[in-house]
């Protein structure tokens, strides 16, 4: 169950059966590195339920390139890369995980990360590389995919499809983390019961860049919802995304949020049709709203917010209620009245 100390293994085409948990001890110095001779036939699958099949150990670093997961659940304390992997058919399990996640108002008794938990009990910042991965059909109760605390995560060229969670983040969950996106697609994400389809932040700060998300769906923020944490966003899209409650694509609370040449198309939600802001600075810049549907504020619900706007364009956004509602105290919405953001706004 403990794999040799700073080994290289090579792993030929074929499948790679997993019964226990493996152990991973290494240094950034002596690395464990894991390469298979392709991604497509190259598989490990994990045939014990309820057990991570991969532990990485406090301080060590452990590197995995060209393979395929089935069914793999990942620990890590320290360093953990990954390069052209495919993570398929995997699912959390329940388990306490109190010392990870400690908080007073939510009950951290659930399985995280239906694929990577990155956190360390004793709060220790882990670090999470992945690049040009895919993760398909993964669910977990926090974090459909990934699960962090205090942890720097960074993903590029990786997609993200049919991934789920029962509460916080169909795709991504992360709690008091940095989390950088560049190049990324999410379809078909969504969180079942509450917030962030694709995405969920609490006390993290996330930058995201050239990324798509289509096709997903949540209780609050159907593609994004932000806790506490600053977000920015640049040259991404999001397509049809839908929110029962607040929110349509994004879901805001208490930090910044900016967006800079971006689309937003068929958003839907009771309220914020495109985005609700809630104690937010929102700044617009070169921004594309078009059919967004909403009950109330058929693109934007800002609620104690401050909003900054160039070059934003509302197009055949439903019904002919106005695109921007500022919700000035519980009692009361004003309603926003044919207004230009910036240079140019357009109902």
């Amino acid at each position: 169950d403990r794999i040799e100390y700073g080994i290289t293994a090579y792993l030929n085409e074929g499948t790679y059966e997993i019964n226990e948990t493996c152990n991973i001890y290494s240094s950034d110095s002596q690395p464990s590195v894991f390469i298979g001779k392709s991604m497509e036939n190259t598989f490990i699958k994990h045939n014990v339920e309820k057990r991570f099949t991969f532990m990485v150990k406090s301080k060590s670093n452990a590197v995995f390139q060209n393979l395929t997961f089935d069914n793999v659940h990942i620990e890590n304390k320290a360093t953990l890369s990954f390069d052209n992997v495919i993570f398929k058919d995997g699912a959390g399990f329940q388990k306490q995980y109190s010392a990870y996640m400690n908080s007073e108002d939510e009950d951290y008794n659930n399985s995280f990360g239906g694929a990577i938990l990155s956190a360390d009990p004793a709060d220790v910042i882990t670090t999470l590389n992945i690049n040009s991965c895919i993760f398909s059909n993964i669910t977990a109760a926090y974090g459909g995919a990934i699960s962090t605390r205090n942890a720097n995560v960074n993903i590029r060229n990786t997609t993200f499809r049919k991934t789920s969670s029962q509460i916080f983040g169909g795709a991504i969950a992360c709690e008091n983390s940095n989390l950088t996106l560049k190049n990324c697609t999410f379809n078909d994400s969504k969180s079942l019961d509450d917030a962030g389809g694709a995405i969920y932040l609490k006390h993290s700060n996330s930058t995201i860049t050239n990324t798509n998300f289509n096709d997903c769906r949540a209780i609050f923020g159907g593609a994004i919802c932000n806790l506490n944490s600053d977000c920015f966003i640049k040259n991404s899209k999001f397509e049809n995304i839908t929110a029962k409650y607040e929110g349509g694509a994004i879901n805001q609370n208490f930090a910044n949020l900016t967006i800079l040449d971006s689309s937003f198309e068929n958003t839907v939600a009771l309220t914020g049709g495109t985005a609700f802001a809630d104690n937010t600075t929102l700044t617009l810049s070169n921004v594309h709203i078009k059919n967004s549907t909403a009950l109330t504020g058929r693109s934007l619900l800002l609620l104690a917010s401050e909003l900054i706007g160039n070059n934003t364009v509302f197009e055949d956004n439903s019904s002919k209620e106005s695109n921007i509602y500022i919700l000035t105290d519980i009692n009361t919405i004003s309603r926003s009245e044919e207004r230009r953001v910036g240079k140019e706004c357009r109902s």
